[in-house]
């Protein structure tokens, strides 16, 4: 569906959206900025609006849009600085890499891929494997801090899904899958369904399927399985064999269960406030949302640390 989706589009440069997010019109300025500057990728800020009738484990928290005080920073990346934190981390985070979910590329690079691979998305998970093939293709990059996308969290979304814990399972039992996940699944990434796995499964894909198989050595397993040792204990059992480095993963699993600590904390008590989050209660739908952000970045003065917008 994404790559049909891709084949079908038109026009000098691409952005592509689930079907709860939205974007605001500040985009066709962006792309106008891209083409007089000849930019290949630009990586944008979002926020977060869950739908009326979002459901999660602890709390239920519907019509909120809610995203941190954007500064409106441009920045230059280097698209393989940021695949190197991506390795780092297990690519449990997009970091700031190119991206077409939620960010803007020229179709030309789009191709590239295509050509090399045979997909704009070389792995299970199009938004990660995209993100990673594009790193070898883009030559100018930069991110925008300003949100003129719309992360949408429906009850029915992977995002609905995740909020609620469901979002593990088996693979085979997973039909929007690609038909071959089961069978070519990586030997070092535990095999079930979760966020942590399908993403690692992705990035290593789209590294292989991109001829740049030398940097799977970069991979930071051990940060893979503390993840779900943290986040998806209920299937540690199936993590265990895996772990070839006891030490360095427990103390992965102790700083990111700190982490998950204070964010635990912060996202129920005053403290949350120390991250300039901007909250917005009661919006009705993704149009009420577009209105009240086109509103909220007219208010941005933009900081040009390289070029301007």
């Amino acid at each position: 569906n994404c790559d049909l989706a891709v084949k079908n589009s038109h026009g000098e440069y691409v952005i592509m959206i689930g079907d709860d997010d939205g974007v605001t019109g500040g985009i066709l300025d962006c792309v106008n900025w891209m083409k007089r500057n000849d930019v290949d990728s630009l990586s944008l800020n979002y926020v977060t609006y869950k739908w009326m009738g979002f459901k999660a484990k602890l709390a239920n928290g519907g019509g909120i849009m809610s995203y941190n005080k954007p500064n409106g920073f441009i920045l230059k990346r280097n698209p393989i600085k940021e695949l190197e934190h991506l390795l780092k981390v297990a690519a449990s985070d997009m970091s700031k890499t190119p991206r077409l979910y939620y960010g803007i590329i020229k179709r030309e690079v789009l191709d590239s891929v295509y050509n090399i691979t045979g997909s704009y998305f070389p792995g299970p998970s199009p938004d990660m494997s995209n993100s990673v093939a594009l790193c070898f293709f883009v030559k100018s990059f930069y991110y925008i801090d300003v949100p003129y996308v719309i992360n949408g969290a429906s009850n029915e979304s992977t995002a609905g899904a995740g909020a609620r814990h469901e979002h593990i399972g088996e693979i085979s039992e997973m039909v929007h899958l690609p038909k071959d996940t089961d069978k070519f699944w990586e030997r070092n990434i535990p095999k079930f369904w979760s966020g942590p796995t399908i993403w690692a499964e992705s990035a290593i894909k789209a590294l292989r399927k991109t001829n740049n198989e030398n940097l799977i050595e970069k991979f930071n397993f051990n940060y893979l399985y503390a993840k779900l040792f943290v986040f998806n204990f209920h299937f540690s059992k199936r993590t265990y064999k895996y772990v070839n480095n006891w030490p360095l993963t427990i103390y992965y699993v102790i700083k990111l269960f700190i982490h998950r600590s204070i964010i635990f904390v912060k996202n129920r008590t005053a403290l949350k406030k120390v991250d300039k989050i901007t909250l917005h209660k009661n919006v009705i739908d993704i149009i009420d949302c577009v209105k009240i952000l086109e509103s909220e970045i007219e208010k941005i003065n933009f900081k040009d640390i390289n070029k301007g917008i």
